[in-house]
């Protein structure tokens, strides 16, 4: 899948993951063409190559899991 077909959200982290890697971000790589091939090695991510390979085939449910929980914080400001 090339990475600019991908939903916004995941795109923006995959764009990411190409910098943290050392490569310029670029939509127009496939999306399994790893760091040597200018986009970045899904084993070297937080998501992990399974998570990665779920996007690669158009399957997003793992991916929003796993940022999902992540996301669950407990902000005592509000308290």
């Amino acid at each position: 899948m090339i990475i600019r077909e991908l939903p916004e959200d995941i795109k923006l982290i995959a764009l990411r993951r190409q910098q943290e890697q050392g490569n310029k971000p670029n939509e127009n790589h496939n999306l399994s063409c790893g760091k040597s091939g200018g986009n970045f090695d899904w084993e070297d991510t937080p998501e992990s190559n399974s998570i990665w390979l779920n996007v690669h085939y158009g399957q997003y449910n793992a991916f929003y899991a796993f940022h999902k929980a992540k996301e669950f914080t407990f902000n005592f400001d509000l308290i």
